[in-house]
């Protein structure tokens, strides 16, 4: 089973595939002209709070 880390930025012409590739991505999606999709395993959901905390997200 693999799950997906979402994301919006304005950054997104920024974001190399491959980096996310060699991060462990099996597949990344880029939708509309913001939105980013990074397929990861099932360890996608402890990504997704490290990458919150280095981005030093705020809900």
């Amino acid at each position: 089973m693999y799950y997906k880390i979402k994301s919006s930025s304005s950054r997104y012409k920024k974001i190399n595939d491959d980096e996310l590739k060699k991060l462990g991505a099996k597949g990344i999606l880029k939708v509309g002209e913001e939105e980013v999709q990074a397929i990861f395993g099932t360890h996608s959901e402890i990504l997704k709070d490290e990458i919150k905390t280095l981005l030093n997200y705020k809900n």
